[in-house]
């Protein structure tokens, strides 16, 4: 595919920081409840929060020392482009092509991933919030055209209205990584199966191993 990832980074050395690519470029603002801002992770901070993950056994997903967007919610984060929750994408990011369909526009990071890839010919944003769709949409618009069409829908009923098939759908919709996703994901996949060559579900491997665990 297009869209080929290197994920071997020196944490001193800039050059090797994959996740810059998927950076999002949305401004700074607010509407209603919802927020988007910049923040800086300084060196001191970004140690502390690899030791806090490497206590809880996911260093992975520490952030490193860098300049990141935040989407926040009432004053709490909902989503960020931090390269743990880029690669929550890289599936997706591997199998876009065609007509893309997306579930969840939040910063638009995987809308402006897929509109970017050469294979991609269309992409659709289906979002329920107008303000998150106020906040992100008009620059992800103006920087890409008619390639891009937002939806304001409902994700578990839109099914009912659209008629179109479309060659990749990523469903992203969730504020948290939980196994009481699972249920979700599993009405999502029937509702698009026939109508989707291939579906995706952000965190669907780490929801499925909370929920082993339970067992």
């Amino acid at each position: 595919m297009a869209t080929t990832i290197e994920l071997n980074a020196v944490p001193e050395d800039t050059s090797t920081w994959w996740w810059r690519r998927f950076r999002v470029s949305v401004p700074e603002g607010s509407r209603g409840n919802w927020q988007i801002r910049r923040i800086t992770v300084s060196k001191q901070q970004a140690y502390v929060d690899m030791m806090r993950n490497l206590y809880k056994g996911q260093v992975e997903r520490s952030v490193a020392a860098d300049e990141y967007t935040q989407l926040l919610y009432c004053g709490d984060i909902i989503m960020s482009d931090t390269p743990a929750e880029i690669k929550d994408h890289l599936e997706f990011f591997s199998m876009m092509r065609g007509d893309v369909l997306i579930f969840g526009l939040g910063l638009g990071m995987a809308a402006k991933t897929a509109l970017q890839d050469p294979e991609v010919r269309s992409v659709r944003v289906v979002e329920l919030d107008p303000d998150v769709i106020a906040l992100t949409a008009p620059s992800l618009s103006e920087e890409f055209g008619d390639k891009l069409e937002i939806v304001q829908a409902d994700a578990f009923t839109y099914h009912r209205t659209c008629k179109d098939t479309f060659d990749v759908v990523w469903h992203d919709i969730w504020p948290t990584i939980s196994r009481a996703n699972l249920p979700q994901m599993k009405k999502l996949k029937r509702a698009w199966a026939k109508r989707a060559r291939w579906q995706g579900f952000w965190a669907q491997p780490e929801c499925e191993s909370m929920n082993r665990g339970r067992l």
